[in-house]
């Protein structure tokens, strides 16, 4: 197929590496896949950090540390070292983007997720980002959402940035004739704040270069932000900036497995909980723990994902396939529990694998819906038909009889 669609947002800088033909987006004609966006490559990186780099992915986009660890044959360098990994063995075109949290966590170490930069630093992921755009990536990415944080539930290196230190990365576009930055703001979701609305202008106004912003969507909890943030996308196009917001073609779902998914990170007792390793099974197990985590789920003010047990389904039970496409209130019924006491509980235990899919976490029509505010070109960037951000790892359920 030429030349097919390209997915501009996607994570596939580690799957690449075990299953070279980028499914499921190959499945709906995409040819080509833009990797590295929201400050999450893989390089450039110290030997000694990969691992590292690898867990953080896998975490913030749902994928099992295991798979990734046994997949990914990358041993560290910068951008032509990665490609050498992929280069003649993949069977779509591939665009990657330096991450900004590589380049911290290569500078800064173990500093990258608690401080600043200092200006020396700064300099030095400067010519990091230069580098690899002199070896052929195609652009730079970043983000600073609260909700993503690492492995051991830190905010991801990215976030800590200042203003200052993403101008100035931003700034290595300058001379060049070519490049794009993907950037994901603090306030995204409610449209940009000033301050975030400042900053990525000055990203742009430094840069000279097209910014993709992530993502517009329709959130019940978020008002009207995602027209705020089109009404940004307008201030700044008058301004002579080119930036593109992204959404998508389909409502949103999203396919996750409690104990390694992102999506309940803003609330940081499940953060506390989900990311303890071996101890988060029985910090499950302890009842008070049990009731810090209804609480939290219950107290839905300013958060961005908020859902029902009964919109929450069962998408895979190897063990048990008659408890497909049951909802988690269904299957504590079965059990004669509630259903929110059984989730934990279940997931404490060491089992087979099984899927938990999330329908309908917007109740609303999204942005990109027909029946309500279509974001039209040439202001929206529409991705592929499948989602950027899905967790799809395994989870611990029990194994119990069915229904």
């Amino acid at each position: 197929m030429a030349p097919g669609f390209v997915d501009i947002h996607t994570h596939y800088d580690a799957q690449l590496y075990f299953e070279p033909t980028a499914s499921p987006s190959s499945w709906h004609g995409v040819t080509t896949v833009i990797t590295g966006n929201c400050g999450f490559s893989l390089f450039p990186a110290r030997p000694d950090d990969v691992s590292w780099l690898c867990d953080m992915l896998s975490r913030v986009e749902g994928m099992a540390p295991a798979t990734l660890a046994a997949g990914v044959g990358f041993t560290g360098g910068g951008m032509n070292d990665f490609a050498a990994g992929i280069d003649g063995q993949i069977g779509v075109n591939v665009g990657l983007q330096v991450g900004h949290s590589a380049l911290r966590r290569f500078v800064l170490g173990d500093d990258a997720g608690t401080r600043t930069a200092t200006a020396a630093e700064t300099e030095a992921m400067q010519d990091l980002l230069r580098a690899a755009l002199d070896e052929g990536a195609v652009g730079f990415s970043s983000s600073q959402l609260d909700m993503h944080v690492d492995q051991h539930g830190n905010p991801v290196p990215s976030n800590l940035a200042a203003a200052d230190e993403l101008v100035a990365l931003a700034s290595v576009f300058a001379d060049r004739a070519h490049g794009v930055i993907e950037f994901i703001s603090r306030s995204n979701l409610e449209g940009h704040d000033d301050a975030d609305r400042a900053l990525m202008l000055a990203m742009c106004a430094a840069s000279g270069k097209p910014m993709n912003v992530n993502p517009i969507v329709n959130l019940p909890m978020m008002g009207d932000g995602w027209k705020r943030g089109l009404e940004f996308v307008d201030e700044a196009r008058a301004a002579g900036h080119r930036v593109h917001p992204q959404s998508q073609l389909q409502q949103m779902q999203v396919f996750f497995a409690l104990h390694d998914t992102f999506l309940f990170d803003e609330m940081a007792e499940f953060r506390e909980v989900l990311t303890a390793g071996d101890r988060r099974e029985a910090m499950l197990r302890d009842p008070a723990v049990r009731d810090r985590l209804r609480a939290a789920l219950a107290h839905t003010e300013g958060r961005a994902l908020v859902f029902t047990w009964d919109a929450v389904k069962v998408a895979r039970a190897d063990e048990h396939p008659e408890w497909v496409g049951l909802t988690v209130v269904e299957l504590g019924r079965c059990a004669r529990r509630r259903s929110l006491r059984r989730v934990p509980r279940r997931l404490a235990r060491r089992a087979a694998p099984h899927h938990v899919h999330a329908r309908r976490l917007a109740r609303r029509p999204l942005a990109g819906d027909d029946r309500r505010g279509r974001a039209s070109p040439p202001r929206a960037s529409r991705g592929a038909a499948t989602p950027a951000h899905t967790s799809r790892a395994t989870a611990g359920w029990s194994t119990r009889p069915g229904c």
